[in-house]
């Protein structure tokens, strides 16, 4: 976990990746999946991102391939 300091708040920083997820009732949804270093506070969740309640497999795939090329880490102040 990396650690930063500003005004005596603490910023956790971690590295994940983000995969494509299916709800039961077939809908899909993206999930931040550990990839490195993570965030303390989040090591007994699940971060999760709803996506369009329509949306394809291909089209979540592509949101993310998108993330995953374009976020480099989530911070948590």
């Amino acid at each position: 976990m990396a650690t930063i300091e500003r005004e005596s708040q603490m910023t956790e920083r971690g590295r994940y990746r983000f995969t494509v997820k299916k709800h039961a009732r077939g809908e899909y949804w993206i999930a931040a999946e550990p990839a490195g270093n993570t965030i303390e506070s989040l090591d007994d969740c699940v971060l999760g991102f709803e996506i369009e309640p329509k949306a394809t497999h291909g089209h979540a795939v592509t949101v993310a391939d998108f993330l995953n090329s374009n976020i480099v880490a989530i911070t948590l102040t």
